[in-house]
C-alpha cells in the first residue's frame, strides 16, 4: 500500500501534479507537509499524504483512502523512505520555495501562511512503468496556464452572475441593490459559496456559482461547497453561467437552482469523484 522505494515516491508525486482538478480538496483547509521532486529545471510537489500511497490516483485518494493513514505516520514512512528529516520550507532553497508559492497560490488563499509548510525534497533518474504516461504535457508552465484560464472562465462566470443578481433585485423594486450584495469569495475563497444576497424582506440567498465556456451544466462541486450549501437548505442556490466571452466577461446565467445539494441528491446525479454533478434535465 505505502511507498517503499524513492522511486515509487517520485511516482506519486508525478500523479498528484496529473490532477489539478482535485488539488484543492486534496490539500484540505491546514497542509503542512509537502514532497518536492526536481527533474532539471523543473520542480513538481505533492500533498505528503497522499504520496505515502502507491498506485492510486489523487481521485482514489480524495474519495476513499484519505482516512487509511494519519498524517504522522505518512510522515514518518516517507522520511524513512527519503532518508531525509522534514525542512521547514524557508529553509529550503530559494528557487523551489519560489516554485513551491508559485504553485501552491495558484489553486490555494494566498492569505495562507507558508511558514506553516515542511518540505522533504528529493531528486533521482525518472522513474518508468511500461507505458505509463507521464506529466510532460502538464509541466508547470502548462499547469499554469490550464488554472490560469479556469480561474478566469471562474472569475469572469461570478462577475456575470453578479450583474444576474443586481438585476433581478432592481426588478424585484429593490433600490440601490448592489448595497445588498456581498461577492464573498473575492476575500475567502474558503467560505463555501460565492455571493451572498440579503435585500430587506426579499429572502436572503447564499449563491453558489459555476462557470464554463462548453456545457455549464455539467461541473465539479467541492465537499465544502456540498456542505454549506445543504446547510443554507432553500437559501442556497446554484447559478450556472455559460460564459461566451471570458476576456469581456460576457455571458449569462443559464439555470438557477434553489437547494441544489437537495435536488442533486434526489436526482441521484451527485457523484462522490470531487464532486460530480450535472444539472441536464433540470
Amino acid at each position: 500500500m505505502f511507498v517503499e522505494e524513492v522511486t515509487e515516491l517520485i511516482e506519486s508525486v508525478l500523479s498528484f501534479m496529473e490532477s489539478p482538478e482535485y488539488w484543492r480538496e486534496a490539500v484540505g483547509s491546514h497542509p503542512k507537509y509537502f514532497v518536492h521532486y526536481q527533474e532539471g529545471e523543473e520542480s513538481f510537489f505533492g500533498l505528503s499524504k497522499f504520496c505515502a500511497f502507491k498506485d492510486i490516483t489523487l481521485k482514489d485518494y480524495v474519495t476513499v483512502h484519505r482516512y487509511e493513514a494519519n498524517g504522522t505516520t505518512t510522515q514518518k514512512h516517507i522520511s524513512r523512505v527519503t532518508g531525509q528529516s522534514w525542512v521547514p520550507l524557508k529553509h529550503v532553497d530559494e528557487s523551489i520555495r519560489n516554485a513551491f508559492e508559485k504553485w501552491f497560490f495558484s489553486f490555494f488563499p494566498k492569505s495562507y501562511d507558508l511558514d506553516q509548510i515542511f518540505i522533504i525534497s528529493i531528486s533521482a533518474v525518472k522513474p518508468s512503468r511500461g507505458e505509463r504516461s507521464r506529466p510532460s504535457q502538464l509541466a508547470p508552465g502548462e499547469l499554469e496556464k490550464r488554472l490560469a484560464r479556469q480561474n478566469k472562465i471562474g472569475k469572469a462566470g461570478e462577475l456575470i452572475a453578479y450583474r444576474y443578481e443586481v438585476e433581478r433585485l432592481a426588478a424585484l423594486g429593490v433600490g440601490e441593490p448592489e448595497k445588498w450584495i456581498d461577492h464573498v469569495s473575492e476575500r475567502n475563497a474558503a467560505a463555501g459559496f460565492d455571493i451572498w444576497s440579503h435585500p430587506p424582506r426579499r429572502g436572503v440567498r447564499y449563491i453558489e456559482v459555476k462557470s464554463s465556456t462548453e456545457d455549464p451544466s455539467s461541473f465539479y462541486i467541492t465537499r465544502n461547497e456540498i456542505e454549506t450549501l445543504r446547510k443554507h437548505g432553500d437559501e442556497a442556490y446554484l447559478y450556472v453561467v455559460l460564459v461566451t466571452d471570458v476576456g469581456k466577461g460576457q455571458g449569462k446565467v443559464v439555470q438557477e437552482v434553489q437547494n441544489p445539494i437537495a435536488k442533486l441528491e434526489s436526482r441521484g446525479t451527485l457523484e462522490a469523484v470531487l464532486y460530480r454533478a450535472d444539472l441536464k434535465g433540470e
